[in-house]
């Protein structure tokens, strides 16, 4: 009996060891392509750090990454431990109410919540504040992201 209970604890540590290198968190750019563009001067970044609430969980807007043809968002989720899982859909307006489509996006689940990227049609460099809508079944969440780049550099 105890070589049995052993082996079911040597098994669920084993397991629990292969889970940490999923948990760990994806970077700052979520995308090694999209990190190497930013590296390389092609791609711009705009440092956000904006929060807001669903149900007391954190959802943050945490940075804008310009491309040649694309604007992503990169978020983080952290969830109060309610249980809930987050399948929310994104848009984005800027100050003419004009519309910018999310067609594309990932994510992964971590312990503490979620993290993830959402791609969104190419916002040009004359809008100077966008209004991102987060809706998740029936809680949504508005929040205001001025798109200034800090000191003019691009991290």
């Amino acid at each position: 009996m105890k070589t049995l209970r052993r082996t079911i604890i040597f098994i669920c540590l084993l397991m629990l060891l292969i889970d940490i290198p999923i948990a760990w968190p994806k970077g700052k750019y979520y995308d090694s392509n999209l990190k190497d563009q930013v590296k390389n001067n092609k791609a711009t970044v705009i440092e956000l750090n904006k929060k807001g609430k669903f149900d007391g969980n954190t959802f943050t807007a945490q940075r804008i990454i310009n491309t040649s043809d694309q604007t992503y968002l990169r978020y983080k989720l952290i969830s109060d431990g309610r249980g809930w899982s987050f399948g929310g859909s994104f848009k984005l307006y800027d100050e003419n109410h004009k519309e910018y489509t999310s067609f594309s996006g990932g994510s992964y689940g971590r312990i503490w919540g979620q993290e993830g990227l959402v791609i969104f049609d190419k916002l040009p460099e004359s809008v100077k504040e966008v209004t991102l809508v987060v809706e998740c079944y029936d809680r949504k969440l508005e929040l205001k992201l001025p798109l200034k780049k800090a000191g003019g550099s691009n991290e």
